[in-house]
C-alpha cells in the first residue's frame, strides 16, 4: 500500500505546479482558481474509461494540444501511466486527467490525435504525456509548459504559433524558468508559401528562446514546401516533411499539414535521439540536435539547416 500512495503521488496536478519567481508562480495560482470554461468544459464522467494498463516505458513526450483519444486500444497502449496505471497527463479546460480530444475552436475538427499517431509512427518506443490547453489563452499554454515540467518529459511538442506578440509573453517567461523542458514549435501555422519571418514575425520563434527549437518544412531536396515558413534569423533547423502521415480522431488516414508535420517529425527523432543519450535537457538537447544539422541549399530558410534524413535519424539498431 505504501508504494502504491508514493506511485500516485509522483502524479502531478497544475495546482501544485510552480515555478521560482513569485509573479509567474501567482499567475498560474489564479488561473487554477479560475477553473474550467463552463462553456466547453465537459464532467469527466462524461468521457471515455481510460483502459486498464500500465507504463509502456520508453521515451515520453509530451503533446500541448487539444489532447488525445486515449480510449483507443492503439492509442492507451502508448500512453505515459503512473504508478497505479493511470493517465500521466491532464485537461487545462476541465481540470482533471482525461485530456480528450475534442475541437479547441467549434467547427474546426481537433489535431491532438492526428498528431500524436504520426509521432507514434515514427518516435521508436516513445510514449505520449497529452495536455489539452485552452485555444486563445496565452495563460494556458504556460501552464501546460508548468505542468509539464513536473512530468519525466524531456520535451513538449507545442503545434501553435501566432502573430500576436501579447499572448506569448507568459510562455516565454514560463519556458525562461524551465529551462531543463525544450520545447518544438512551429515557424509559423500553415499559411501561404514562403512567408518571410524577417518581414512577418511569428511566435514563439521571435522570442528567440534557447530551449526552443523553431522548425520548417521543406521536401526530400531541401526545398520550402507550401505552407512552410522561412527564416534564418528566426528558425533554427528544417526537416523533410511532405510524407508525415497520421490517424485522425475518427480513425482514417491523413495528411499532417506541412508545418505541423515538420514539428511532429523533429519530436520523433528528438525521442529516438533521447533513448540513445537520455541526459540531455533543455537547451543541451536543442544544442545536440542542431549539431548534426547541414547546410540548406538556400541558407535563408533556416539558421542551423537541415536533417536531411530526419526520418532515420537515431533509429536503435
Amino acid at each position: 500500500m505504501r508504494s502504491r500512495r508514493r506511485a500516485r503521488a509522483r502524479m502531478p496536478r497544475p495546482e501544485r505546479v510552480g515555478v521560482t519567481r513569485r509573479h509567474f508562480a501567482g499567475l498560474v495560482a489564479s488561473a487554477a482558481i479560475a477553473g474550467p470554461s463552463k462553456a466547453l468544459a465537459q464532467p469527466r464522467s462524461r468521457k471515455p474509461r481510460l483502459p486498464a494498463g500500465r507504463n509502456p516505458g520508453g521515451v515520453p513526450v509530451a503533446i500541448i494540444d487539444s489532447g488525445i483519444d486515449y480510449a483507443r486500444p492503439d492509442i492507451a497502449g502508448r500512453l505515459a501511466r503512473d504508478g497505479e496505471g493511470d493517465l500521466v497527463g491532464w485537461d487545462l479546460e476541465d481540470n482533471d486527467n482525461r485530456p480528450l480530444d475534442r475541437p479547441l475552436v467549434p467547427g474546426q475538427p481537433p489535431l491532438g490525435t492526428l498528431l500524436a499517431t504520426a509521432l507514434l509512427a515514427e518516435a521508436g518506443a516513445a510514449t505520449v504525456v497529452p495536455v489539452r490547453r485552452r485555444e486563445g489563452d496565452g495563460l494556458s499554454v504556460a501552464r501546460a509548459l508548468s505542468f509539464v515540467s513536473q512530468t519525466p518529459a524531456r520535451f513538449a511538442v507545442l503545434p501553435l504559433a501566432g502573430d500576436d506578440p501579447a499572448p506569448w509573453q507568459t510562455f516565454r517567461e514560463a519556458a525562461s524558468q524551465l529551462q531543463a523542458v525544450m520545447v518544438i514549435a512551429p515557424a509559423a501555422m500553415p499559411g501561404p508559401a514562403g512567408r518571410d519571418l524577417a518581414r512577418s514575425p511569428s511566435y514563439p520563434a521571435a522570442l528567440a528562446l534557447p530551449n526552443v527549437l523553431i522548425v520548417t518544412a521543406v521536401d526530400g531536396d531541401g526545398r520550402l514546401l507550401d505552407g512552410a515558413a522561412r527564416g534564418a534569423g528566426a528558425i533554427d533547423l528544417a526537416v523533410p516533411a511532405h510524407d508525415v502521415i497520421g490517424l485522425a480522431r475518427d480513425g482514417t488516414r491523413q495528411t499532417v499539414p506541412s508545418a505541423l508535420a515538420a514539428v511532429m517529425r523533429a519530436a520523433a527523432m528528438t525521442a529516438r535521439l533521447l533513448e540513445r543519450e537520455p541526459h540531455l535537457r533543455g537547451a543541451a538537447l536543442k544544442a545536440r540536435i542542431l549539431a548534426d544539422a547541414r547546410p540548406l541549399p538556400d541558407a535563408g530558410i533556416a539558421r542551423a539547416g537541415w536533417i536531411a534524413d530526419a526520418r532515420r535519424r537515431w533509429w536503435l539498431e
